[in-house]
């Protein structure tokens, strides 16, 4: 004889648990992210390295929109991540938009050009998220476990 056994599981604060422990388990998983950013991130002043910094998660899991975010403060993180000119998205030279020539500072001093090929990407936040993605997999999975195993202790 085949019974039929239902329990309601936000009655034991399973839901709850499930959610706190993703939630806590994406923040440390993006903190980890963030921080590979920072070490693989080009090293001229620092300052793009420095910027760049995880954010606390928002929304929540059952109602799948659970979201965090690493991102860099710097002004020009995205030309660094997708390069510029003929080596970005564009893949077209970069001209000036009011005037006849740029003007930009090389090591020799300033250079002057009609036109530019761009700079070339040197990504770091993409290779940080692929690098980390099976950790952080784990990290949540890990707080989850964590979260509805404390719950349950506490019943």
């Amino acid at each position: 004889m085949k019974r039929k056994i239902e329990f309601e599981l936000d009655g034991l604060g399973l839901i709850e648990a499930i959610d706190s422990g993703a939630s806590q388990g994406l923040w440390e998983g993006v903190d980890l992210i963030a921080k590979d950013a920072r070490l693989r991130a080009p090293h001229k002043t620092g300052n793009l390295a420095n910027s760049t910094q995880a954010e606390a998660p928002t929304g929540s899991l059952m109602s799948n929109d659970l979201t965090a975010i690493v991102a860099s403060g710097a002004h020009y993180a995205t030309f660094v991540e997708f390069g510029t000119g003929i080596h970005g998205p564009k893949q077209a030279r970069i001209y000036p938009k009011t005037k006849k020539a740029m003007m930009w500072r090389g090591p020799q001093g300033k250079i002057f050009a009609s036109s530019t090929a761009g700079m070339k990407a040197q990504p770091y936040l993409i290779p940080a998220l692929e690098a980390q993605k099976e950790v952080v997999a784990q990290v949540i999975a890990d707080a989850v476990e964590f979260e509805v195993e404390s719950k349950l202790r506490s019943k």
